[in-house]
């Protein structure tokens, strides 16, 4: 390619020429001309000039731009340019401010604003025009410079807003839902948005159509027991917040997930949960009674092993609440269907009549913890609604959870100069350290320092945890859908069947929020193999680890501490019995007498 004479002088010559024909005096410069002003409103007067922008400077100094821009200007062009100020900010690549004198900003700015907006074609080949073969153009750093006029937006103080946090664990009310969803890979968003606004702690899914080749399934904060989608079952799936002690105590194939659970506010023992999935369909009515047998089967040896313990069933029955309570023999099960407050229907198909046929039933243990539930109809995400109840007793704690702290590996190669030339080291003692003290004095010195410097330069951010940050456009659709929805479900319970005009809403609706969902979700994936890539480029495969392991793993084992007897066997589930329980027995292994096991004498 051929070389460059002039970048930025040419140009200055030109758009000089042309500002002085225009104007019809030679050596005085035409104002441009602008509705309302001789001067637009966002350029900046000095004294000494006006303002200009260059970017993609990279790491060059103040000195060296003046000796780049000094060899390709003439004289009088380069007297032209008053100073230079190198501008750095935060989440934002460093820059270089110029003042140019009057005469030639004005032509300037008509140049930049026809000519070299993001270097378009006609701006490089009027560039490839003003060759010359005494300056190499490919081998400065001006090559890769780009001109613009300054505009007040670009100096705005960005003032560092408190992080929206997740609600608290002392706050979150563990209550506990079902739901069909039909289908859970596509409607994951949705679910994680429910899961967290209504502070959901054990949730069952049903119909999630996850077979046991894809990948597992993963819910942010959530620990998943799974039944995958196979012949004649279409799946479903525990989830349980990872603040809860959970573990597996056994399932039937297509039919229940049994797990017990412990940690739930004010609960002083383990909770039976069984997730329940009933074919449907009315050829099905002896199948269904025949594994309605199975459970209660499995209620009875329960109650025989540990009498008056809380034990819940929720799920899809395929039942209306008539034909089953028959089938429950309360008198000798003791289980009962925790009636819905208000409407029972569940179910609000498109065509045909609503049916309640999801169902929480409990027993006499369970029923004081929670109670009763309401189905939430806003919720349009399936042809079900959820079923949620919430706990009795909520113990509130005053306690404000520690914040956590994280290190941007970016930010750190962004401020590294920065970072080691702050003026803040200046605390630190330079003398040697002669006893253990001082040096812990100097590591907490250095520690506190550290801590300063990477706040205010955005290197150590709050941990925000909680649920990801959805657009506010899907948020938008999102609530259209579900107002839609809840305006079906409202026309079906007055006994009436919807109108056309209520049904092509809801489909409207469901289908620009699944169509904005599917592409939202489309580039988060891709923005996740973009930056996988490029930490595998860096050679940093630690994130590049995490990264994956994030997408086929659960977000770690549960926070809570597993349930344990003490030394007189009782079972302990809280967190203060539990620790109790530890610190007993290894005070007991540390006091104990060893007998003759240290006696050489004896051996």
């Amino acid at each position: 390619m051929a070389n460059l004479k002039t970048n930025l002088g040419n140009l200055l010559l030109r758009s000089r020429s042309k500002s002085q024909k225009k104007s019809g005096r030679k050596g005085r410069t035409a104002l441009p001309k602008v509705r309302g002003s001789s001067v637009p409103s966002h350029i900046k007067r000095r004294e000494e000039g006006e303002r200009f922008v260059i970017f993609n400077i990279g790491d060059i100094k103040i000195p060296d731009a003046w000796n780049e821009l000094r060899s390709f200007l003439n004289p009088e062009m380069f007297k032209g340019i008053k100073s230079l100020e190198r501008v750095s900010m935060k989440n934002r690549p460093p820059r270089i401010d110029m003042w140019v004198s009057q005469d030639i900003a004005n032509g300037l700015r008509r140049t930049i604003t026809s000519m070299t907006r993001e270097r378009t074609p006609k701006f490089v080949r009027a560039v490839r025009e003003l060759a010359n073969e005494e300056v190499r153009f490919r081998c400065r750093p001006l090559n890769l410079w780009r001109i613009d006029m300054w505009k007040a937006w670009r100096d705005r103080n960005h003032t560092a807003s408190a992080p929206v946090i997740a609600i608290p664990k002392t706050q979150w009310r563990d209550r506990i839902a079902t739901l069909n969803i039909n289908g859970l890979l596509r409607k994951k968003l949705d679910v994680t948005e429910m899961l967290e606004k209504e502070q959901i702690g054990i949730c069952a899914l049903q119909e999630t159509l996850i077979s046991s080749r894809a990948f597992p399934v993963h819910v942010q904060g959530y620990t998943s027991y799974v039944q995958h989608w196979g012949e004649g079952f279409r799946g479903q799936v525990i989830l349980v917040k990872n603040h809860l002690s959970s573990y597996e105590v056994g399932r039937e194939p297509k039919l229940y997930i049994h797990i017990k659970v412990s940690g739930l506010s004010g609960v002083k023992q383990p909770v039976h949960v069984i997730a329940v999935y009933l074919p449907s369909g009315g050829w099905h009515r002896g199948e269904r009674t025949q594994l309605i047998t199975k459970i209660l089967a499995l209620n009875r040896k329960i109650l025989t092993e540990t009498p008056e313990a809380p034990v819940i069933f929720l799920g899809d029955w395929n039942e209306e609440t008539k034909t089953l309570i028959p089938k429950l023999q309360t008198d000798k099960t003791g289980l009962r269907i925790y009636r819905p407050v208000g409407s029972a229907l569940t179910r609000f198909p498109l065509r045909g009549q609503g049916r309640a046929i999801d169902h929480m039933i409990v027993s006499a243990g369970a029923y004081r913890l929670f109670k009763r539930p309401r189905v939430f109809r806003e919720y349009g995400m399936s042809d079900h609604r959820p079923v949620i109840a919430v706990l009795r007793a909520v113990v509130q704690d005053d306690t404000p959870p520690a914040p956590q702290w994280r290190y941007d590996t970016y930010a750190i190669k962004r401020y590294a100069r920065e970072l080691v030339h702050s003026n803040r080291w200046s605390v630190l003692e330079i003398e040697e350290a002669t006893d253990g003290d001082e040096l812990n004095e100097s590591t907490g010195c250095f520690i506190r320092t550290m801590d300063q410097i990477s706040k205010s330069l955005g290197i150590k951010k709050l941990k925000v945890p909680g649920k990801p940050k959805f657009p506010k456009k899907l948020k938008k659709l999102m609530l259209a859908r579900n107002k839609a929805a809840e305006r079906l479900a409202e026309a079906v319970l007055k006994g009436a069947q919807p109108s056309k005009s209520i049904k092509d809403r809801f489909k409207k609706t469901q289908r620009k929020f699944s169509k904005a969902r599917d592409t939202w979700q489309l580039k988060s994936e891709q923005n996740i193999i973009k930056y996988t890539c490029r930490d595998i480029q860096a050679c940093d495969y630690k994130k590049v680890w995490a990264r994956l392991k994030s997408k086929i793993d659960h977000d770690g084992a549960s926070e809570a501490l597993q349930p344990i007897r003490n030394k007189e066997g009782v079972l302990c589930v809280t967190t203060e019995d539990i620790l109790e329980a530890i610190a007993d027995h290894y005070d007991r292994l540390a006091n104990a007498d060893p007998g003759p096991s240290q006696d050489r004498e004896h051996w």
